[in-house]
């Protein structure tokens, strides 16, 4: 068995995936480094959910090679398996199951027993702050609270790695909190994370890098700042005025020669790399105008938008 000593939990090169004439995969390569939060990003059929299944064995690829904490995952995917912990978007306990039960279960499954396990588990209740439901039956469980319990059983064995697919898809706004805590949490332990995701606000918030795909194939990769910096440096420009008179909008399009100017009421927003050239042609335009300035804000542009530019031409 190959071992190869790397700062990286995961090397993937070239990987290729085709279901009949649908590439799902084309030629994907990326790597993520031991104790990050890696984040794949893109748009539904985007390949997000093959390339997850590709790193714990779950589909037959095409080709390419997958380096998993230093093994050859393609020839030893049952020992690469046991190094990996996997929380997928539906829901994957017992329903006839109390919560604890889930979890003794899925412990005996990875080879855990007797005191070892007892603690393990109550380890894993009180970290997840799960205790008063322990003995609750999974069914009745809260969609929050099943996906707390589904990254529990994920990490039953003691995973170096763990691979999530939409972890926070649906949950309430306390639960998603406590996971993302908790996540945070177990980075700083040591543990390295991959997650999928549709939702490109929450991979910003919460990934050291993100890796983008779009119809099977990789559009970018860096950290937030460096996708964001690959689109655009302009900021929004949102003015709020206490009128907006006629010819105010065609003086600032032509003053900072800009093609769309988004008027909605008394507020009046647009992009702009130069913000402080933006403020100087917004106050001379006031004065000339005899309007006032109710209040001026400037944003980053939205990440909706960074995703569709990146996406669009994949």
């Amino acid at each position: 068995m190959l071992l190869i000593d790397s700062e990286y939990a995961v090397v993937a090169d070239s990987l290729s995936k085709s279901y009949g004439r649908v590439r799902a995969l084309v030629n994907v390569s990326f790597k993520v480094r031991k104790g990050e939060l890696y984040a794949i990003l893109g748009p539904n059929g985007a390949g997000k959910t093959t390339t997850v299944k590709s790193l714990v064995g779950g589909v037959r690829l095409d080709g390419g090679s997958l380096f998993i904490l230093g093994m050859d995952a393609l020839k030893h995917p049952l020992i690469v398996r046991s190094l990996i912990g996997v929380m997928s978007e539906l829901p994957g306990l017992f329903p006839e199951l109390t919560l604890e039960e889930n979890l003794r279960l899925m412990g005996r499954l990875y080879g855990l027993g007797g005191r070892e396990l007892g603690e393990r588990v109550d380890e894993l209740i009180r970290f997840m702050d799960l205790s008063s439901h322990a003995k609750k039956k999974y069914y009745s469980l809260s969609k929050g609270l099943k996906r707390r319990a589904d990254l529990l059983a994920a990490l039953i064995h003691d995973p170096a790695i763990l691979v999530l697919d939409e972890p926070m898809s649906g949950v309430d706004i306390m639960s998603r909190a406590i996971i993302m805590k908790k996540l945070d949490e177990l980075i700083k332990e040591g543990k390295t994370v991959i997650l999928t995701t549709h939702n490109i606000s929450e991979a910003m918030e919460i990934a050291h890098r993100v890796l983008i795909l779009a119809k099977g194939r990789v559009v970018a990769e860096g950290s937030p700042a460096e996708l964001r910096s690959m689109v655009s440096s302009e900021q929004v420009v949102e003015v709020s005025l206490n009128e907006v008179p006629s010819g105010w909008i065609e003086s600032l399009k032509r003053e900072l020669r800009l093609d769309e100017v988004d008027v909605r009421g008394k507020v009046v927003r647009f992009q702009y790399e130069d913000v402080m050239k933006a403020l100087e042609v917004i106050i001379a335009l006031s004065s000339r105008y005899s309007v006032q300035i109710m209040s001026v804000a400037t944003n980053p542009v939205s990440w909706d938008k960074v995703l569709l530019k990146l996406t669009s031409n994949p």
